[in-house]
């Protein structure tokens, strides 16, 4: 099957998931730290190791996730 993130994102729970760019949606329990960096730039480390992109247009939404 080919789909857009879009519609992915449309089809899975979202209180499991988030979307956080363009080109990713995380699983909100892998999430272990949001970090800035050295460029102004944001991303998710999850707990496997892998890093994730967060843009600036789902900044708030990942932020809220920390803040709850």
């Amino acid at each position: 099957h080919r789909m857009t993130l879009s519609d992915l994102e449309q089809r899975l729970p979202s209180h499991s998931f988030l979307r956080t760019h363009r080109t990713a949606i995380v699983r909100i329990s892998q999430i272990k730290q949001l970090s800035i960096l050295k460029d102004g730039s944001y991303q998710l480390q999850l707990h496997c190791g892998d890093k994730v992109p967060v843009s600036e247009r789902y900044l708030e939404q990942v932020r809220a996730h920390f803040n709850s």
